[in-house]
């Protein structure tokens, strides 16, 4: 790696859950991560991009190895050595398509000194409006510390505990984009925790 990138600096991305794997199976233990992490700086690689949790990547930073995590856990990066954060953007047409597809796009009115929201457009797909919602409850339920069920419980309390149904569609809108990250750029949600099916 090193002889192909030259002068240049390399980030080596580590594989995250079943995303990729090293020596044939995947990361999963601060071990596993330093493995493959001492394995690509071995052979040229100059700092590793690691979306593992905040343990594992103290582990690699208490290592000195040069670690660069993802912007959306970045209130503790600074205080385990992390010098460095990776933003994905995606990109308004997309979120657009998507919310739009999925019927979850806000109607807003306006008359003269009056701005409101109608609600969201019913243009898109009925049934998957209506799962993306069911998803968004079940999100709440299930991953209470996630950043997306925060913002939800955040929303719900500032608004005195009215308007939970728009505010489970917004979630549903967030839902959905933070979703297409993960599936497209293995971004994991904020907050989120893997759950193994039960047997």
């Amino acid at each position: 790696m090193r002889q192909a990138a030259g002068d240049c600096f390399v980030q080596v991305g580590l594989p995250y859950g079943s995303w990729g794997s090293f020596a044939g199976r995947p990361l999963a233990t601060a071990e596993d991560y330093l493995r493959a992490a001492f394995h690509f700086a071995g052979i040229g690689g100059d700092a590793f991009y690691c979306s593992a949790s905040y343990d594992i990547q103290k582990a690699l930073c208490d290592n000195h190895l040069p670690v660069v995590g993802h912007i959306g856990l970045i209130q503790k990066l600074e205080e385990i050595g992390v010098f460095g954060a990776e933003l994905e953007v995606v990109p308004d047409r997309v979120a657009k398509f998507l919310t739009a597809y999925a019927g979850l796009v806000p109607t807003p009115w306006q008359s003269g000194q009056i701005n409101c929201e109608e609600g969201v457009s019913k243009s898109g797909n009925p049934r998957l409006r209506s799962t993306l919602v069911q998803v968004a409850w079940l999100w709440v339920r299930h991953q209470p510390n996630s950043a997306l069920s925060q913002w939800f419980r955040a929303r719900v309390i500032q608004n005195g505990g009215r308007y939970k149904k728009t505010a489970i569609i917004a979630l549903a809108r967030k839902l959905l984009v933070a979703l297409w990250k993960y599936v497209n750029a293995g971004v994991v949600i904020e907050g989120a925790l893997p759950t193994k099916p039960s047997a």
